[in-house]
């Protein structure tokens, strides 16, 4: 009986101090949210892993661009921006700016809806390079600091997922659509580009 009790009170304590180090990472450690692409591409992969889809992160899309997280699969591509910064989130969903204040101090970051608007064109031009046409692109913008310091005050149709709606947007049925496309040769035609 002993025993069950000091296995219990272990993996209660375990769990607890776990709980405590997510909590001081997100509050204080990782305020500016520089891992938060990474976490992104860890819920990406583990939903692309049974469907057979593919993650690229970090791409290289020429003219200076570079895609963060990118999923692609027989639906088509979705690209990914994660902002993982704890704050006030402000701006317009055409400014060339968002503003990110926290304790008083305003951050300005580029707009990454304009940004993958960008980076989708680009795409487009890899793919038609080889001869590939109608895949469908979408662009979102996940928030992912789950600090009760963390809000959005920017309007939108969609386009920002707040924190911890990423997996249950990625269940939706249009992720679950075939339209016949070939995952690899996508993933060859925007991987294999000279810049």
């Amino acid at each position: 009986m002993q025993d069950t009790l000091f296995i219990f009170t272990a993996v209660c304590l375990f769990i607890a101090v776990l709980l405590l180090l997510l909590y001081l990472r997100r509050e204080m450690f990782d305020t500016r949210g520089k891992s938060a692409p990474r976490a992104t591409a860890r819920v990406l992969s583990q939903f692309a892993f049974l469907r057979r889809f593919k993650v690229l992160s970090n791409v290289n899309l020429g003219d200076g661009l570079a895609a963060e997280n990118i999923l692609i699969g027989y639906f088509g591509i979705l690209l990914i921006h994660t902002l993982g910064a704890k704050g006030n989130y402000y701006g317009t969903l055409s400014g060339e700016q968002w503003s990110v204040v926290l304790n008083d101090k305003r951050t300005h970051l580029q707009n990454p809806v304009l940004l993958m608007q960008r980076q989708s064109a680009a795409i487009r031009t890899l793919l038609s390079k080889k001869k590939l046409y109608n895949i469908p692109i979408e662009c979102i913008v996940y928030i992912s600091n789950k600090s009760s310091k963390t809000t959005v005050s920017i309007t939108n149709n969609g386009e920002i997922l707040m924190p911890g709606k990423l997996s249950g947007y990625l269940d939706k049925t249009k992720f679950e659509k075939d339209l016949g496309l070939d995952i690899d040769q996508i993933v060859k035609s925007i991987t294999d580009s000279d810049f």
